[in-house]
């Protein structure tokens, strides 16, 4: 049975019960350790109302401290941002869009919708009957959905790739400073004039609903085998959005090992295949919640001031918006990002890679999942 370290705190053992991927065996035995402890917890809870201190009792070093953290981030949000915003720009937007939706519909005639969804329908029944007849992919397919239950509530999805990169310095509760490995995206652009809101910051790159949702399913499309070689990758993370010349750019990560020149080409003309450069340095500032429009003027207004007072250098034209959940990732827990290109000095940057000695796949390894 596990053995239980008592030199731990008991916040820390709670946490280590919240945490998904803590074996049953392990999470039994630690929450009996946890009732051992009742007096400790009873006076820390007690120092705590005295105080009117929550991080007593919930530290925001711990993940479940972190998400509570989130979640209030997430109520002000919700009042602040989301509910005016559907109201006065999602609604609305919806509303001009229903002609074209309908239209778009209309135009294919009931046999080629028809026809589309016998298709699906086949490829449902095919893969249904594959796995039944697989072991391995039964298996395969199991894990999976364990995989995808447990990203629910986890900030950084396990299993899926990220870029890799090197943190070169760290600023508690503020910024890192990063140095990216080489990586590779598949983009397309939302043409401001078609899809933006009117009111939208033009140096802000958060679509609206409708160019968001477009610029997403064509990416995913691409993603999930509508190229030219009907080739389906791996799913990455971050989505990566950013603005470029008035217009909204999203970006989807390319899988370890693929590149622009041996990806599958695509079959839309919206899509383009560009890699990134190797080096690139870069300040990130860390969010939970939803990246609305407002949240993340905040957060660049917040990470612009503290690169200003540490007399960093920083490029305003190359601000990203990263958001690394799938969409049933709970909000206060998801992690979203904020960031621009810096200039170091040459003494913080890490030693160079040698290629001869590292596996490929680290280029492209994503950081422990889970917090």
């Amino acid at each position: 049975s596990p053995t239980i370290e008592t030199s731990k705190t008991w916040q820390e053992e709670l946490d280590e019960v919240l945490n998904v991927d803590t074996p049953c065996e392990g999470r039994r035995e630690i929450s009996i350790n946890i009732l051992k402890r009742a007096s400790e917890i009873t006076a820390d809870l007690t120092a705590a109302l005295q105080d009117q201190d929550i991080e007593k009792l919930a530290p925001k070093k711990l993940a479940y401290g972190k998400a509570l953290l989130g979640l209030q981030a997430f109520q002000k949000q919700l009042v602040n941002d989301i509910i005016p915003d559907f109201l006065t720009k999602t609604v609305p937007k919806l509303i001009d869009e229903t002609p074209k939706i309908i239209s778009a519909l209309s135009e294919k005639g009931p046999t080629e919708i028809s026809n589309d969804l016998i298709k699906k329908g086949q490829e449902v029944v095919t893969k249904a009957r594959d796995i039944s007849q697989d072991p391995s992919m039964l298996q395969s397919t199991i894990d999976d959905l364990r995989r995808e239950l447990k990203n629910v509530v986890k900030s950084t999805p396990s299993g899926i790739d990220e870029p890799s990169y090197t943190v070169i310095k760290s600023v508690e509760d503020s910024y890192e400073i990063r140095q990216y490995e080489g990586y590779s995206v598949c983009s397309i652009v939302s043409n401001a004039a078609d899809s933006s809101s009117s009111d939208a910051s033009p140096d802000t790159p958060i679509m609206d609903i409708v160019s968001s949702s477009k610029s997403f399913n064509t990416l995913a499309s691409y993603i999930f085998g509508e190229n030219a070689n009907e080739q389906k990758l791996r799913m990455t993370t971050p989505v990566i959005l950013e603005s470029k010349d008035g217009n909204g750019v999203m970006s989807f990560v390319l899988p370890r090992g693929v590149n622009a020149f041996s990806a599958p080409f695509p079959t839309s003309e919206k899509i383009a295949l560009r890699d990134v450069s190797a080096g690139g340095v870069v300040a990130v500032r860390s969010f939970t919640g939803i990246a609305t429009e407002g949240e993340v003027s905040r957060q660049k207004a917040k990470l612009e001031e503290a690169l200003k007072g540490d007399g960093f250098q920083y490029d305003p034209a190359s601000f990203k918006v990263l958001q690394y959940n799938p969409p049933y990732t709970v909000p206060w827990v998801r992690r979203n990002e904020v960031s621009f290109a810096v200039s170091v000095s040459d003494d913080m940057l890490p030693p160079p890679k040698t290629f001869e000695s590292e596996d490929a796949s680290s280029f492209f390894s994503a950081p422990e999942a889970g917090d």
